[in-house]
């Protein structure tokens, strides 16, 4: 607040500077041009001693405009003793128009004091006696003008230093003449104001726009810091919003993952690897197939019996995760008994290891279950199913471990080991679109799923540019 009171008490004098510039300039166009600001101007013949005739002229304003009339005043006094004869009066006014019945043979006629009725001028002025004349004048043009007064007399007796007529040696000539008159438009005033009064504001001027300056550039800095300090404290409390949620989150996502999520993933690594071998003509791993595949069943269903469904970092992932196991158990159904195998999931209970599930195998009317089970899997996968079912659902199970590794390490790998999280986005693209053809019945939902894993691993590239380490 201190500099806006600083540039209070500049501004306040400037003002009060401002106006009273612009008043005394701006006097000339808003009053008359006859006033104390454009005095009369008065001319006198240079000679006032004794035998001679004394000629005074004035006008009442030494600017005008061209639109205002001017007027000229003649005096004329006798200082010879003698007295004046053959009095003659002659005007040269350039640029000005004779105006008014006052004007006879180019010399003023009316008397001073009187109306504007002209009287001849006398032929003769007795000594010491004298004449007032006046007459009014019409500018012509703007410009600077001067008006020249010529008169003429004779004495009595002679006398006098200036002789004009051999023949007339007692004649003389004088004359007066008056400075130029300024003669100025409206127009040309009001833009004299204008220089006038910017020569007078031009300081004032600059001092305001600098201090404006000044004041806009603290308001500018103190707006920026606004807006710093908002957007710092803005980040903080995401901060602190991000910290509690992940202090929240991570040991849930821990969680899962510690029961369900290491468990399906080893269970599909389990079901590839013994698939391989199997076709590959190893009989140790044909009968492992089926039980990393019922591990696999059991798993899902711990989840879905337990949390409900998926809980990850991304929504994008736990919608794909959504969509393939969709896909998959449609293909379950279509090629195995899901009643039975329900049935043998529920014998078991929980899920086992090997070795548990082969003395399960042998052990009464749960081994008979189990066979026969295992007998109808291996079936399928040994079939030569034109649609290629089986190698579909290991494709969509594969799809499925990838995505569930990346986002069950990426919160340990990022924010505890702080480094990149790991994710083959070739491979994962290479697997969505080697996913053999699918029956019309499917091919809404295999759209749906490769539209969903696109945009995830669209997200998980972005990602992976962004993070640091």
């Amino acid at each position: 607040m201190w500099h806006r009171r600083r540039v209070l008490w500049i501004s306040i004098p400037l003002a009060a500077i401002s106006l009273a510039a612009m008043y005394r300039v701006s006097a000339p166009i808003f009053s008359s041009p006859f006033t104390s600001a454009t005095k009369a101007r008065f001319v006198s013949s240079d000679n006032m001693s004794a035998h001679h005739l004394v000629a005074t002229m004035w006008v009442d304003s030494v600017r005008t405009y061209t639109d205002r009339d001017v007027r000229v005043d003649l005096d004329l006094e006798n200082h010879s003793g003698r007295m004046a004869e053959q009095l003659a009066i002659h005007f040269e006014e350039p640029g000005f128009e004779e105006r008014g019945p006052c004007w006879q043979d180019h010399h003023p006629a009316c008397p001073a004091g009187g109306n504007e009725s002209p009287v001849p001028m006398p032929a003769t002025l007795q000594a010491g006696r004298s004449i007032h004349v006046y007459a009014t004048l019409k500018p012509l043009s703007a410009g600077r003008f001067g008006i020249l007064a010529i008169y003429r007399w004779a004495e009595t007796g002679g006398g006098g230093d200036i002789k004009v007529k051999a023949v007339a040696p007692e004649s003389y000539t004088r004359a007066v003449s008056l400075d130029p008159i300024e003669v100025t438009t409206r127009w040309l005033a009001v833009l004299e104001v204008l220089k006038r009064l910017g020569e007078w504001l031009a300081l004032p001027v600059v001092i305001a726009l600098a201090g404006a300056a000044w004041q806009w550039t603290i308001k500018r800095h103190d707006e920026q810091y606004a807006e710093r300090e908002k957007h710092r404290q803005w980040l903080e409390n995401e901060r602190e919003k991000a910290f509690q949620v992940w202090k929240e989150q991570l040991a849930r996502i821990f969680e899962y993952t510690q029961q369900h999520y290491l468990h399906i993933t080893r269970s599909i690594r389990g079901l590839q690897e013994a698939v391989t071998k199997a076709r590959a003509g190893d009989a140790r791993y044909r009968e492992r197939v089926f039980y990393h595949f019922l591990m696999f069943r059991m798993h899902m269903r711990n989840l879905r019996d337990s949390k409900g469904g998926w809980f990850l970092m991304s929504m994008d992932a736990e919608t794909v995760l959504s969509a393939a196991a969709f896909l998959l158990w449609s293909q379950f159904a279509a090629k195995l008994d899901d009643k039975r195998l329900d049935t043998v999931v529920g014998r078991l209970k929980r899920p086992v290891g090997l070795a548990k599930y082969r003395e399960a195998c042998t052990s009464g009317k749960t081994g008979n279950e189990l066979s026969a089970a295992e007998a109808e899997y291996l079936s399928w996968m040994d079939s030569a199913d034109p649609e290629e079912s089986f190698n579909r659902c290991l494709g969509l199970m594969d799809l499925m471990r990838m995505v569930l590794l990346f986002e069950s390490n990426r919160p340990m790998v990022e924010y505890w080991y702080m480094k990149k999280p790991d994710f083959t986005l070739t491979q994962f693209r290479t697997i969505l679109k080697k996913l053999p053809a699918v029956p019309a019945a499917d091919a809404e939902n295999v759209k749906e799923l490769e539209e969903k894993a696109g945009r995830y691993a669209d997200s998980v590239e972005g990602y992976l540019n962004d993070v640091k380490h």
